[in-house]
């Protein structure tokens, strides 16, 4: 055991003189390259809809009523579990021969929760185009929406690897994973069976402009949000952010679009933004967005979760600009179960401190994480808005009960579906063995059919138990 000991100390050595000598000679650097060049307002991050027309204006729902909706990351487990929380809204009536999910007015996402908005929105596009003059029900597109749910979305990464286009060009394995989220989630494989056209769901089709006479607003708000990946500031797919941002040019189902001048905006894939949104940081490769911005610049994208992983910000920015409504509520749909990490150790000495260098980068993140509620809580009380919660601690908010040490996962689950369809009532046991089962389900880029059966009943179960609330605002 002395020679391993001996090793390690002379490691940390290395590492420690490597620092210190790296460290003292970039002090002695005579010339230094202006940064001035690469300023860019930080007020950029802020979702301006101003130009566009107000999804208040929609039939069948109540204009005095804003509702926002934010939809955390969480890969498949986040995807999962908000689909089934827009079929719980759906289910609920609203008073005006539609439903609650028809109440909802801006929609802002980040990763596994963009997927499951975009599938809802593709699907409802498509069904208006086929059908323009029958009611739309997401709830009616349940089989495409698992099927599209189901689909390995980590594949189309790891073989974009071996792509020619990305190994001898200048696209990424993102990029692969952007063609199957346009060809599913946004609904490209869903109109060709419906024998529609096949053009891709552009920002121009969810945000109208006030100008336009001859549009109405049909979806509310989506918003899907990204990080910026040299200062994880918060970038919001909405017309008016990229204007600002002054871009040029993406890449769309494997092929790049770049343009002489700024682009038009609103000609923007919605695919592209929710893959961006969904840019894990070591799985997949950033995303690349080209800019006019003094001169030809890039803009390289990640996960919006290293701003704000349940994309309340964007939502808030989005409620508190509503002009129309008199009263405002944000559900805040939130799968992130590591806000919460471990706090005691059983360990009497300090920790190994390559372990700790290793957890500094994500330090931060945690203690925003930590707060994130408080933040949410006191944001919205500025703007006279009423969050809340729609999430797994919904399901044990009124239980004193304890969980049994040890859960049979597959009995269980089945077991408490079983009831929940039989539309049984749930005692404080039930309910905390359903919420260490959705806690203990992993994030990822694949969902199987009992996984995912079991998050949409999770998701319309929450609303159930939140189902008096939300009708008190109608």
């Amino acid at each position: 055991m002395i020679l391993p000991y001996k090793l390690m100390e002379n490691t940390k050595y290395i590492i420690f003189n490597i620092l210190i000598i790296s460290l003292l000679s970039t002090s002695c650097n005579r010339y230094i390259k202006p940064k001035r060049e690469n300023y860019f307002p930080s007020r950029k991050d802020y979702v301006d809809i101003n130009p566009y027309k107000s999804p208040q204006g929609r039939n069948a729902q109540h204009p005095n009523l804003a509702v926002g909706v934010a939809l955390s990351g969480g890969g498949s487990r986040a995807y999962g579990f908000s689909a089934g929380v827009l079929l719980g809204l759906e289910a609920l009536d609203n008073g005006m021969g539609s439903n609650y999910l028809r109440e909802v007015d801006y929609i802002s996402a980040v990763s596994g929760g963009g997927f499951a908005a975009g599938c809802m929105l593709a699907t409802q596009h498509a069904h208006l185009q086929k059908y323009p003059h029958k009611k739309f029900l997401f709830a009616n597109y349940e089989a495409y929406m698992k099927e599209c749910l189901m689909k390995n979305y980590a594949k189309p990464v790891v073989f974009g690897r071996g792509n020619p286009k990305t190994l001898f060009g200048k696209l990424d394995n993102g990029d692969q994973l952007e063609r199957r989220v346009d060809d599913f989630i946004c609904g490209r494989k869903l109109r060709k069976g419906m024998g529609l056209p096949l053009e891709s769901i552009r920002l121009g089709d969810i945000f109208i402009k006030k100008e336009d006479s001859l549009r109405e607003v049909i979806f509310p708000h989506f918003v899907a949000n990204a990080s910026l990946t040299s200062n994880a500031r918060l970038f919001t797919f909405a017309p008016q952010t990229l204007a600002d941002y002054q871009v040029s040019g993406y890449v769309h189902r494997m092929k790049k679009y770049h343009y002489a001048e700024m682009m038009d905006p609103y000609e923007m894939p919605l695919s592209v933004g929710i893959k961006s949104s969904g840019t894990f940081p070591g799985a997949v490769m950033n995303s690349t967005l080209a800019s006019k911005y003094k001169g030809t610049r890039y803009i390289h994208l990640y996960d919006g979760g290293l701003a704000d992983n349940v994309g309340w910000r964007a939502a808030i920015d989005m409620l508190k600009e509503d002009s129309i409504a008199t009263k405002k509520i944000l559900l805040v749909v939130d799968v992130d179960m590591n806000a919460y990490p471990e706090t005691f150790s059983k360990r009497e000495n300090g920790g190994f401190f390559l372990t700790s260098l290793w957890r500094t980068p994500f330090s931060g993140l945690d203690s925003r994480r930590m707060m994130r509620n408080k933040e949410i809580e006191e944001k919205c009380a500025v703007f006279g808005i009423t969050p809340i919660y729609l999430d797994f601690t919904a399901l044990i908010a009124n239980s004193q009960a304890s969980p049994p040490e040890k859960i049979n996962v597959r009995q269980e689950r089945k077991r408490i579906i079983e009831m929940i369809n039989k539309d049984q009532t749930l005692n404080e046991a039930d309910l905390q063995i359903l919420y260490e089962l959705a806690v203990g389900i992993p994030t990822k880029y694949s969902l199987g059919s009992k996984e995912l059966e079991f998050l949409l009943t999770i998701g319309k179960e929450v609303v159930k138990q939140k189902a008096d609330i939300l009708s008190s605002y109608l």
